[in-house]
């Protein structure tokens, strides 16, 4: 009896022994990944937003207006409708500076109608250089009187537009530029717009700057300038603000 329980002893100790050194085994190589890696193709294209993207509709719809831009990518959006001073003022009897105040602005809460102009460009590139001048197609009175149409631009101004264009424009649809690196704003504008007979600068997109949207250009209180009011004749103004779009893109 005391021999037969040693052998089993011995017996379930080897036993104990051999299974413990396969555990072991089978513990170690499963810790060596094969294959250790994979691959998943990412394909495909992204492409432009469909006919050129929305056309949306501007600020102030009183006294702004859409231009025919229809399904380009690039080109002005929306411009003023006029600049009318109205048929019954009277040129001041001095020989100061007279502005007169274009009709139709406001500037209440619940009635803000402002003057606006816009770039649309949804190329989403970085190598536009586009630039929107202005001028007058001919002067008022004589050239050398120096009348402009004047505006209180504020400097970096420019906005982006989002409205859909077919929605109501609402205010909330007027946001920041995109500044893709999270820094510097991509159109900039000058601050107090004057248009005369020679070109000038309104807004310009900035080289190597990431470009996509309808670039916005409030014209805050857009009045005729009159230099020395002494030296104008009476007249009826017929004349025209030509908006002009380059593009220096490389």
């Amino acid at each position: 009896m005391k021999k037969h329980i040693a052998l089993f002893g011995t017996t379930l100790l080897l036993g104990s022994l051999l299974g413990g050194t396969g555990v072991l085994a089978e513990e170690s190589a499963s810790n060596e990944a094969t294959p250790q890696s994979a691959t998943t193709e990412v394909t495909g294209e992204l492409q432009l937003s469909d006919n050129g993207g929305f056309n949306p509709n501007p600020p102030s719809g009183e006294l702004n207006e859409k231009t025919d831009i229809s399904n380009s990518y690039f080109g002005i959006a929306y411009k003023p409708k006029t600049f009318n001073i109205g048929n019954e003022v009277k040129l001041a009897d001095t020989n100061e500076e007279q502005n007169v105040v274009m009709q139709g602005q406001t500037t209440s809460e619940d009635n803000n109608q402002t003057f606006h102009i816009a770039v649309k460009d949804k190329n989403r590139l970085t190598n536009r250089g586009w630039t929107l001048n202005a001028k007058l197609a001919n002067p008022i009175d004589e050239k050398n009187l120096g009348i402009s149409i004047k505006s209180a631009t504020v400097k970096n101004s420019v906005k982006r537009n989002i409205n859909n264009g077919t929605d109501v424009f609402d205010s909330k649809h007027l946001i920041e530029q995109v500044k893709k690196d999270n820094t510097n704003i991509e159109v900039t504008n000058p601050e107090n717009l004057e248009i005369t007979t020679e070109n000038v600068e309104v807004m310009k997109a900035l080289q190597g700057k990431f470009v996509n949207g309808a670039y916005d250009l409030e014209l805050p209180q857009v009045e005729l300038h009159i230099p020395d009011a002494s030296k104008v004749k009476a007249q009826s103004l017929s004349t025209n603000v030509t908006w002009t779009l380059t593009n220096a893109a490389q």
